[in-house]
């Protein structure tokens, strides 16, 4: 980490997908040298949904997932992205539904 800053690197973990023990080794790693405005990149999987139901509760449960880490990575100075890596969470009508629910905080 102190190479990464002393070379003027930008650090950008990626793969989150779950607040974690590893997830919370990484923030802590990232606190502990001070490394703030660090992205980190979260990841989800998921077979399509197949009823408007089903759609509902798949947002509000990543926005919950997606929320714990956010909330997290923000103590320390840091946001998260949501990555495109294919599957239902890779789609961008999921991905903006799961922003609109973060952003409302319900």
């Amino acid at each position: 980490m102190e190479a990464l800053k002393r070379h003027h690197v930008r650090c950008l973990p990626g793969g989150f997908r779950r607040l974690n023990a590893e997830a919370r080794l990484i923030l802590d790693v990232l606190k502990r040298h001070s490394l703030r405005q660090v992205q980190l990149w979260v990841t989800g999987g998921g077979e399509p949904t197949r009823s408007a139901a089903e759609q509902q509760a798949r947002v509000a449960s990543e926005a919950n997932r997606v929320r714990a880490i956010a909330d997290e990575a923000g103590r320390i100075g840091c946001t998260v992205a949501l990555y495109n890596h294919g599957a239902w969470f890779g789609e961008p009508e999921n991905q903006i539904q799961i922003i609109e629910r973060l952003r409302s905080r319900e």
